[in-house]
């Protein structure tokens, strides 16, 4: 998420579609954002030492200071999260809201790009976004 540059966000949808991976085993996924989030972007956007960083990035922060802030932070509180962590939680949260593996999948970038290409068109996101 650190790599999101202006594009990747929809703001009418609230949907992120980041570029990031192009490889062929790994994609990039599909997410949504709420109000708060979103009120929470408008905050950072209208701040007086907020611009658009190198390549339209909007977070300037590189992938080294993330790693020394989060484990500072991993330090003063003692929980130890991991990436894997995260996601097995998010999959945990989809299926007790009984959301189907196949959108589960799509959601974290594990579906075939012929699936990708079918669910991200305007009308395919609509749909996610609903689900």
């Amino acid at each position: 998420m650190l790599t999101l540059i202006e594009s990747d966000i929809d703001r009418e949808l609230r949907s992120i579609v980041p570029k990031c991976h192009s490889g062929e085993s790994k994609h990039s996924g599909i997410s949504f954002y709420n109000s708060e989030a979103e009120d929470c972007l408008r905050d950072l956007e209208r701040s007086k030492n907020f611009t658009i960083g190198i390549g339209g990035r909007l977070f300037r922060i590189g992938h080294e200071t993330f790693l020394r802030a989060w484990n500072r932070a991993r330090q003063k509180t003692g929980i130890n999260l991991k990436p894997k962590d995260l996601r097995d939680f998010f999959s945990q949260e989809m299926g007790k809201a009984l959301i189907p593996d196949r959108y589960i999948d799509i959601f974290q970038g594990r579906a075939p790009r012929g699936i990708l290409a079918k669910h991200y068109t305007p009308q395919g996101i609509r749909l996610l976004r609903e689900i």
